[in-house]
């Protein structure tokens, strides 16, 4: 009921659907974004979705069920409806997730890490949804040997990471 609405009123219909009480349950992917998050955010409004409100998903009014489904997850973990690469996020990102094939060695494509180990599909303080405070501080964590400090500095590299790597991948 907490999800779906009263039931007492769907359980007296007894399955006619002409009878307003079948009608009472709360039918999801029928809804925007905003009146389903204040369904979800009834029990799932923590620190890992307090930037969910304005940010791209949310103004592009992609809902929670869009990615997520209780009762028929594909993954278990975080009830995806499908891999989380391969096809939740790739429902959009199709530009993306070409360029992360373009690359042999890819630790997406090995299943060492996915989308969300940088950024944060709920929505963040930071640019392009990331985890971290800026691009290089993101790469710092996987890449922590690159962090320095070196005794000749190469400006470019303590700039931003972007100026010579595209981290999605790159034929180079």
């Amino acid at each position: 009921e907490t999800c779906h609405g009263p039931g007492s009123l769907h359980a007296a219909a007894a399955g006619d659907k002409s009878n307003s009480g079948f009608a009472t349950i709360k039918n999801f992917k029928g809804m925007s974004a905003v009146e389903l998050e204040k369904t979800c955010f009834q029990c799932h409004e923590d620190e890992n979705r307090m930037h969910w409100v304005g940010s791209v998903h949310e103004k592009r009014n992609v809902s929670c069920v869009a990615c997520h489904s209780i009762h028929n997850a594909q993954e278990e973990k975080l009830l995806l409806v499908k891999p989380q690469v391969e096809l939740v996020c790739a429902q959009c990102h199709q530009d993306i997730v070409a360029k992360v094939k373009r690359s042999a060695h890819m630790p997406i494509e090995e299943g060492k890490m996915d989308c969300t180990s940088c950024h944060s599909p709920h929505g963040s303080s930071t640019p392009k949804m990331l985890k971290e405070e800026s691009v290089t501080a993101t790469c710092y964590t996987c890449h922590a040997d690159k962090r320095g400090p070196f005794i000749w500095e190469h400006p470019p590299v303590r700039a931003d990471c972007l100026n010579c790597h595209d981290p999605h991948g790159s034929h180079n």
